[in-house]
């Protein structure tokens, strides 16, 4: 899959699991917190978004079974689900990131950018049922 090879450096299992190890730890959170400025809080929503989607991603590419991806998605969602009291702040969370790059003109809904609500929708299923 070419975003994990290229996004990534993900072409094995161990890539992936090693990815998504990371991701659970520490990930972009402490280098993106350093160049906004702001608390490495406020980037977990990053995070456990990119961690689902990884693995969902690792999972679609076989290189790891089903049932690993659905445990790093739940894990994400754990992850989630401690950090944020709702859905909208997750994607909150994710807007400060992506928001970032440019203006913000429409919504999805409570306030969340809709660029925002795009990248968490890929893990909205497992994360958002977490948050309800």
């Amino acid at each position: 899959m070419y975003i994990l090879g290229n996004g990534w450096s993900v072409f094995t299992p161990g890539d992936a699991l090693a990815s998504l190890d990371w991701l659970a730890k520490s990930g972009h959170r402490a280098s993106y917190a350093a160049a906004h400025g702001t608390s490495v809080e406020a980037f977990h929503g990053w995070d456990f978004a990119r961690m689902a989607n990884v693995a969902g991603w690792a999972y679609v590419a076989y290189l790891i079974d089903r049932e690993t991806a659905w445990t790093w998605m739940r894990r994400a969602a754990a992850g989630a689900k401690a950090a944020f009291g709702s859905f909208a702040e997750l994607g909150q969370s994710v807007a400060s990131l992506v928001g970032a790059t440019g203006p913000v003109t429409r919504t999805a809904g409570a306030g969340v950018p809709l660029i925002a609500a795009g990248c968490v929708a890929v893990v909205s299923g497992t994360i958002a049922g977490a948050l309800h």
